[in-house]
């Protein structure tokens, strides 16, 4: 499937991660193209990706986000 636009945010994040970051935050709106954004700039590249689970509390996403990256490593 071809990816269409956003070749600026993708140069973007690429050149953030680095140069800067080992470990980033990309959010927004639903349906937008994050998670697509995030493949098209890293798919060369090992990348441990966590979504948001939707209905649940923000203490709850953050229980689940500290035992996928305790798995993880």
């Amino acid at each position: 499937m071809t990816f269409w636009g956003r070749q600026k945010e993708v140069k973007l994040l690429q050149e953030w991660a680095r140069d800067w970051s080992l470990f980033s935050v990309v959010y927004g709106r639903r349906r937008v193209g994050k998670t697509r954004l995030i493949e098209e700039a890293f798919s060369n590249e090992e990348v441990l990706k966590i979504e948001g689970l939707e209905g649940q509390s923000t203490k709850e996403q953050k229980s689940i986000f500290i035992e996928s990256v305790v798995d993880f490593f």
